[in-house]
Parts: structure tokens; sequence; C-alpha cells
């Protein structure tokens, strides 16, 4: 479970590179607006079963969301 508050402080964060780490769940929150200049999440080759609505809609600069080999 990646819980809500993991990432706070990171601002300047660019890349997100969480392949492979048999991640299930996301807190709906974890992608909140600190994470202004990220670009590329990597979430490849987990055990995601969902994303909810709206998941990456507080990160502006967003612009590749690696999905593959979960269970969505």
């Amino acid at each position: 479970v990646l819980d809500w508050n993991l990432f706070n402080g990171l601002n300047k964060l660019v890349t997100l590179d969480l392949r492979a780490n048999k991640i299930r769940t996301i807190d709906r929150l974890v992608f909140n607006k600190n994470l202004i200049d990220l670009e590329a999440i990597y979430l490849s080759n987990n055990n995601l079963e969902e994303i909810i609505e709206y998941q990456f809609a507080n990160l502006p600069k967003l612009s590749e969301i690696h999905l593959e080999s979960n269970l969505i």
C-alpha cells in the first residue's frame, strides 16, 4: 500500500519509479499537490487491481504513466 503522506516534501521529484514492488493499492491522496514537477510514474509489474478516478489529477506536469503488467 502506498500511504497518503509517502511523498510529502518531494516537490522537486520529476520521475517516480516503483516498478516491481508488489504494490496492490494506492491511497487516493498519495499523488497530491506536493508533486508539482512530477512528469513520469512507473508502476509496471505490480499487483494493482484498480486506479481510482482522478488519481493523478493534481499532477500538472505528468505526461507518462506506465501501468503494464498489473491486474487492471
